[in-house]
């Protein structure tokens, strides 16, 4: 009933946005969206970046509308649909993900007589946040909230305080901290902008034009911009100190706007202890993420427990507003208007399994009235697994199913063996008479263990033979290379099972691979090289080799070539061990200085970038040649290197 109650609320807000069956909305992922103006008109331009920063794809969408000019772009994760003003009609624009324009009039309240450059939509997806500028004094005047919900699109404003005059480009919310930033390009700074002040911090000039400002889904702030013409540069914007930096250039067009779905929320649920016995009580662990740029309200939280399961009270929570309308005394937790604050929320219980013939239960609680763009609703994540949204399994102990082997580890230093039940009992009692949860084993035989409560008692026994030898790994003894040479690192070990494996160096990591068996070496320059191993058992060895390169720097030119078509001696190259060195530049000169030859970033031992004696489709005649070559080592190193050649007949 209160799932149905949350859906019939929910209807007019989705009917104010005017779904249809043929509406196309965007993805909430990592993309940026620039929409601006090129040669034929405006486009808009979907950008994905990798965790490097490298611009990976560019897409073009083509808009139904390319004659407008298209300002204060945001996307709604309301309805996952972008939204602009046209600068010139100041009309409310919403464009979906085939590049279909409509138009929703021009909101009600808005000042015609202003100028909007700067705008984003807010975190929760209903309003469109713009910032009015006076034409004539080209400062920014006033806030408007544009409301994109009702019909009249309703335009709050409020004036602006700011500490300097600013004319603000773009406007972007963090989605970590819900702070909003935005360029001022009379300071030719990043500023941050509350509900209607500017503050601008001690940030120093930022050289680029900045016309589009979006976060990504880390937090992340970067720009689109170049100059005040004319805009196609990438840029990652230092928050703290107002740094940018240029990253890659995409296409070009003016006035320039961007957006993008940084907004995230991330739901945990952990239950402990993970195996229970009939009659314990065990505590349940709930954490809420908020990245999504500011509090959520009203958000319809569940989680419904075996019928085996009673809660019995709430121990510790981070929400306020929220009235628990099951819980204690039941097996289902529901609250159904909990407030969601901005950054990690929490709930703990405290709840009892009763007596039970089960052996496992798997359990997983949801939220619900999460905006489309947070995924509408969402199950809970079992954080100690690799799987995302995946419910809890709880073993429950009972003697059918009770294994004192299950419990068996080995230490791994020492030869000795240990014997743990996790769960809890009234009274443990264990073959040599000792009486707690633990028994530490150093010698074979047989061992038992008898473990008793109201409501279960398991006993069980184990053989334990001869104990694994203490895990070993040798990566060998340290060696000595020449520069450029390439091989295979190899490792000994006694374990039975590899589980995991890690690589790392000291210096640059110069292996072909972090976790494979037989990495590729290639000598670059001096370096360490660990290998962390894991076995079955969890145990873990450690060992490191140095690899000491010796440098090569002997580059060898000749001092005689023969272009005469005998097939020997044609061509004047630079040669040295093979892949040691890359000419930077290498020019060729006759006696009065005049360059006849010049080749740029080309490798060393290579015939077909070297001088065949001509210039200007002419063979030269017989003499001597000067020559001059900046050559760059594989370690970085660069020299320059020159001399003489003599070109015979």
């Amino acid at each position: 009933m209160r799932r149905l109650l949350l859906l019939l609320w929910l209807l007019p807000i989705i009917s104010a946005f005017s779904f249809s069956a043929n509406s196309q909305a965007f993805l909430c992922d990592d993309s940026f969206y620039v929409i601006a103006q090129g040669n034929d008109g405006s486009f808009l331009e979907a950008i994905q970046k990798n965790a490097d920063n490298e611009v990976v794809s560019t897409r073009k969408i083509e808009l139904s509308a390319p004659e407008r000019q298209y300002t204060c772009l945001g996307m709604s994760i309301a309805d996952m649909h972008l939204y602009a003003l046209d600068f010139n009609t100041k009309e409310l624009l919403r464009i979906n993900a085939l590049g279909e324009v409509s138009n929703l009039g021009v909101p009600e309240n808005l000042n015609l007589d202003l100028e909007y450059w700067a705008g984003d939509v807010a975190p929760e997806g209903r309003r469109l946040v713009v910032i009015g500028r006076d034409k004539a004094s080209g400062k920014d005047q006033h806030v408007f909230t544009i409301n994109l919900v009702s019909e009249n699109h309703y335009a709050g404003s409020a004036g602006i305080v700011s500490n300097f005059p600013a004319a603000t480009t773009d406007l972007a919310i963090d989605p970590i901290r819900g702070v909003m930033y935005g360029y001022d390009k009379n300071q030719k700074q990043i500023i941050v902008i509350g509900t209607n002040n500017f503050t601008h911090y001690q940030h120093q000039a930022v050289e680029p034009f900045l016309e589009g400002l979006f976060f990504d889904k880390h937090g992340h702030l970067f720009a689109f911009g170049g100059s005040e013409i004319e805009q196609s540069i990438l840029y990652a914007v230092d928050k703290i100190t107002g740094e940018v930096q240029a990253l890659e250039a995409t296409s070009k067009g003016r006035y320039s706007d961007g957006c993008s779905c940084p907004y995230r929320m991330k739901f945990y649920r952990e239950i402990e202890p993970k195996v229970l016995t009939p009659c314990q009580e065990f505590t349940i662990h709930y954490t809420i993420l908020n990245e999504a740029g500011q509090g959520k309200a009203s958000i319809y939280f569940e989680d419904v427990l075996p019928e085996e399961v009673t809660i019995l009270e709430m121990t510790e929570h981070s929400f306020t507003l929220a009235t628990v309308e099951s819980g204690a005394g039941s097996n289902k937790l529901v609250i159904p208007n909990l407030d969601v604050l901005i950054g990690k929320n929490v709930i703990t219980i405290k709840a009892r399994l009763n007596q039970t013939d089960s052996t496992a239960f798997e359990t997983q609680a949801e939220l619900q009235g999460l905006a489309i763009g947070l995924g509408g609703e969402m199950q809970s994540d079992n954080p100690n697994t690799s799987i995302l949204a995946d419910a809890n399994v709880n073993r429950i102990q009972q003697a059918i199913n009770f294994e004192l082997e299950d419990y068996a580890t080995f230490a791994c230093e020492e030869k000795a063996a240990i014997l743990q039940l996790p769960f809890t009992a009234d009274r443990y009692l264990w073959s040599d008479g000792s009486t707690a949860n633990t028994l530490r084993v150093e010698e074979a035989g047989w061992y038992a263990v008898e473990a008793e409560s109201a409501c279960f008692k398991i006993k069980d026994s184990i053989y334990i033979e001869d104990f694994p030898e203490t895990l070993s790994l040798d990566l060998g003894a340290d060696v000595q290379v020449q520069q450029g040479a390439s091989f295979p690192l190899y490792f000994q070990t006694n374990a039975d099972s590899i589980q995991h494996l890690l690589w790392s160096s000291s210096g640059n990591f110069d292996l072909s691979c972090t976790d494979c068996f037989q990495p590729l070496f290639t000598a670059l320059q001096s370096n360490t090289f660990y290998l962390e191993l894991t076995n079955e058992r969890g145990c873990t060895a450690k060992d490191s080799l140095h690899i000491e390169v010796e440098a090569v720097r002997n580059i060898y030119a000749p001092t005689a070539f023969s272009p005469n078509g005998d097939g020997r001696n044609e061509v004047f190259y630079l040669r040295g061990i093979s892949a040691t060195a890359a000419l930077k530049s290498f020019q060729v000169f006759d006696r009065w200085g005049n360059e006849i030859f010049r080749q740029k970033d080309i490798p060393i031992n290579e015939e077909r970038y070297g001088w065949n004696g001509f210039w200007k489709n002419e063979r030269l005649s017989t003499g001597t040649y000067a020559w001059v070559a900046e050559v760059e080592f594989l370690d970085g190193k660069r020299k320059i290197l020159s001399g003489e050649v003599s070109l015979l007949p």
